[in-house]
């Protein structure tokens, strides 16, 4: 059965389409809002990429206090969701195959894989 298109996002990496999903769950105790997202092949919805792990704020819960928690405040932005997407090509994940590959990712190692995608 084929993913419906609503609620995704193309993204064209290296002349390949893929779709993403991106999902903020409940806030935690601590008011962070977990971030997973899904990634799959235009033409392919039999293999998925799960990306869990990262966490930002609500901006609404913080104000108005907004500097107090800016550090750990974080915006998934196309590039850097390519950038995720290149790294666990990178290291194995094939979209053209089939079944689910989960990648669990905090905030710091997504941002030293921007960081180094910004580099190359």
């Amino acid at each position: 059965m084929a993913m419906p298109k609503k609620g995704l996002r193309k993204l064209v990496i290296d002349g390949k389409g893929f779709y993403v999903s991106v999902k903020g769950r409940a806030l935690t105790d601590a008011g962070d809002v977990p971030l997973s997202f899904v990634v799959h092949l235009e033409g392919n919805d039999r293999a998925k990429l799960l990306i869990k792990g990262i966490t930002s704020r609500d901006y609404w819960i913080d104000f108005p206090d907004i500097e107090k928690y800016s550090d750990r405040a974080l915006t998934l932005t196309p590039k850097s969701i390519v950038a995720v997407i290149r790294h666990c090509i990178a290291e194995g994940w094939e979209p053209d195959g089939t079944g689910q590959t989960n990648v669990q990712l905090d905030n710091s190692k997504l941002e030293s894989i921007i960081a180094a995608a910004q580099v190359s």
